[in-house]
């Protein structure tokens, strides 16, 4: 399953990034973490910016420099 997540800056900057899926697996196949990441899919876009720390993710506009700050 692919996640797409579409950000709309104030500016009028619009971008669609595919979330990157990542999934840890123990030697004999069990998984122990499976997730989706916004950071990771960020590094593909050249209109925002994606910044990680404990509690979330800051994406920044690259237009316009406005920052947001997603929390988990």
């Amino acid at each position: 399953m692919k996640m797409k997540l579409t950000i709309e800056c104030d500016c009028g900057t619009t971008d669609t990034i595919t979330l990157k899926r990542t999934t840890n697996s123990h030697e004999d196949g069990r998984v122990y973490e499976d997730y989706s990441s916004i950071s990771d899919g960020l590094e593909g876009t050249l209109k925002f910016s994606g910044k990680v720390y404990p509690e979330g993710v800051y994406v920044t506009c690259l237009d316009c420099g406005k920052q947001h700050d997603l929390s988990t």
